[in-house]
This record gives structure tokens, sequence and C-alpha cells, in this order.
């Protein structure tokens, strides 16, 4: 089975996963990490957000990365895998908008500010993107996007652990998978 196999075959899985009847519980991310680290060894959980468990991993993990994304990439990748939460598959949905806003002409924060998308599976039940450092403080976080918006946001994008720091200490949004097309 060929790596990119492996990733969809393991989306797939946790994509299936039976949930509880109410929102995310203790058990729920165990279950879905679980999985995830089954099946790839080497990644490592970095968090669980409405409808996609958030894996590391030292490199990409079917392909050699291309110049840009070796250059994009200096502390490894994360893989956002969809579940089937209590949204009728939320994180499809979010995986699908990550992908759509940064492959779009007009997105609605510059390409600067966004984490790129590497790749995703066609049917969004996985995304991969570089890793990004937490941004350390409410204060450097509240500075630099109001350098980028000219005030504080609102929604989503007003969450400081929806934004992260590149190696040149550039903030970039990480998480805007709830953000309109």
């Amino acid at each position: 089975m060929s790596s990119e196999e492996l990733l969809t075959e393991t989306a797939q899985e946790v994509l299936e996963l039976p949930l509880p009847e109410s929102r995310v519980t203790e058990q729920h991310p165990t279950r879905h990490h679980d999985v995830i680290l089954s099946n790839i060894p080497n990644a490592e959980t970095v968090g669980e957000g409405y409808g996609r468990s958030v894996v590391w991993l030292p490199e990409l993990p079917h392909r050699e990365p291309t110049p840009t994304e070796e250059e994009q990439m200096y502390d490894g990748c994360v893989i956002k895998f969809a579940y089937n939460d209590c949204h009728e598959g939320s994180g499809l949905r979010q995986n699908e908008t990550e992908n759509g806003i940064w492959k779009s002409s007009n997105p609605p924060i510059e390409h600067e500010h966004l984490t790129p998308v590497f790749e995703a599976d066609k049917e969004n039940r996985w995304l991969i993107m570089p890793f990004r450092e937490i941004v350390p403080t409410v204060a450097i976080f509240e500075d630099k996007v109001t350098e980028i918006f000219g005030e504080l946001p609102t929604g989503d994008l007003a969450s400081k652990h929806s934004w992260g720091m590149n190696h040149n200490h550039t903030i970039e949004c990480t998480d805007y998978g709830r953000l309109p097309l």
C-alpha cells in the first residue's frame, strides 16, 4: 500500500468512527488519535477541533516536498483529518473551505497571512499544511492581527488559536476552515 493510500485509508477510518450523541467528549478525541497514531506511527497529536483531528509529522508522509514546500516547511507538517462530527461533516467542509480559500485568487485574507495548503484528499478527508508555532502571547497576537486588519477582527479570526507564526515571525492564519469562501 502506498503512503497516500495509507493516509486515505486512515482518514476514512477516522471519518467512520461512531460518535456519542453529545459534543466532543474525553473519549472521542482519543479514539480518533488512536486510529491515526496506530496507522501513522511517527505522527504526534497536535489537537482536536470542530470536526478535525490534527497531527504533526516531521515530513510529508507520502512524497518529497516541492522546493516551495520545502522552503515553507521548516518544522514538519500537520495533517488535518476530518471526522464525522455532530454538525453533519463540518470537518469535511472545513478542509474543503481551507483548500478553496488557499487556491482562491481573491481570498478573504491575503495569501501572505494564510498558512499554505500543500495538498488535500479529493474528498477532503485529509489536508496537509506546514506546521506553525503558536503565537506566544495575546499581546503579540493582537498587535500583529491589528496590523493586518486595522482593528481586531471578529469570529474565528479573533481567536488566537487560529493563528501561528512562521520562521520569519510573520503571523499566519492556520485555521481558516470556518471562514466564508
